[in-house]
C-alpha cells in the first residue's frame, strides 16, 4: 500500500546513513525507550523487528507463552532460535509504537563488525513488520524514514 502523496504523515525520522566498506549503505534512526537510545538498522527484507537480547528488561513482557521462540535468519543464511517478547514504550519521533512482539536476538558479532568500521552500535533491526504495518517509506533526498496511519488495528495493545 502506497500513501497518498497529499498525506501527511504520523511520524518523521531522521535517517543516519552508515557508510560501509567499500561501496555499501546501511540506513539507521535512533529510537527513545524512556531516556534510552535504541539504534535500529531499517531492513525492510527482515520480517520481523530484533533487538539485542541486552537491551530487554525484565519488565518486557513475554506473549502467553514464556518460552515462545521464533526462527531468525540472517543475510550470512545462518538460522538461529530467538526468544519473543512485547516491549513497550518505543518512540519512532512521535510514533510510539504500541506492545510490539520483537525477537531478542545476540548482536554481539554485528557490534564487533560496526566497530572495526568505527561505526556506532545498533541495538537492533527495524523489520517489515513494523515497517509494512505503518506503511513506512524512505525518503532518501531528505534522508528521513516516514510514518504512515496504518488501514489495520495494531496487532497487540
Amino acid at each position: 500500500m502506497e500513501a497518498v502523496a497529499h498525506e501527511c504523515p504520523l511520524a518523521i525520522v531522521p535517517i543516519i546513513p552508515y557508510r560501509m566498506e567499500p561501496h555499501g549503505m546501511h540506513l539507521v534512526v535512533d529510537a527513545r525507550r524512556g531516556r534510552q537510545i535504541l539504534r535500529f538498522l531499517i531492513d525492510s527484507g527482515a520480517s520481523n523487528t530484533v533487538v539485542d537480547l541486552r537491551k530487554i528488561r525484565p519488565d518486557d513482557v513475554h506473549p502467553h507463552d514464556s518460552a515462545l521462540q521464533i526462527q531468525t535468519a540472517g543475510a550470512n543464511g545462518g538460522r538461529q532460535n530467538a526468544p519473543l517478547v512485547r516491549m513497550k514504550g518505543i518512540k519512532l519521533g512521535n510514533l510510539a509504537l504500541p506492545l510490539w512482539d520483537i525477537a531478542g536476538m545476540d548482536f554481539s558479532g554485528i557490534h564487533s563488525a560496526y566497530k572495526s568500521l568505527s561505526l556506532k552500535p545498533v541495538s537492533g533491526i527495524l523489520g517489515g513488520d513494523v515497517l509494512y504495518h505503518y506503511r513506512a517509506r524512505i525518503d532518501y533526498g531528505r534522508l528521513q524514514l516516514e510514518f504512515f496511519q496504518p488501514h489495520v488495528a495494531p496487532p497487540f495493545g
